[in-house]
């Protein structure tokens, strides 16, 4: 097995909902990139509150994107 048998915290939002839009796409072998945004609902704001960007030889991106854009690319 390679890499920490534990939990590696690489990602902490904080948010006013239960849900919000999330999305995790490898762009490359050692490149992870992660697309976050609010969930829609009126008066909803997330924000970072820890962000690694590298964890085990992996660079870790993060994008923003509007509650009027989507995820679903």
């Amino acid at each position: 097995m390679r890499g920490s048998p534990h939990p590696v915290e690489i990602l902490a939002f904080s948010h006013q909902y239960a849900t919000m839009n999330l999305k995790m796409e490898w762009v490359g072998a050692r490149h992870l990139n992660v697309i976050y945004g609010e969930s829609g609902e009126p008066g909803d704001k997330v924000e970072i509150n820890f962000q690694a960007i590298k964890c085990a030889d992996v660079e870790i991106t993060v994008q923003h994107v509007g509650a009027a854009e989507t995820l679903s690319r």
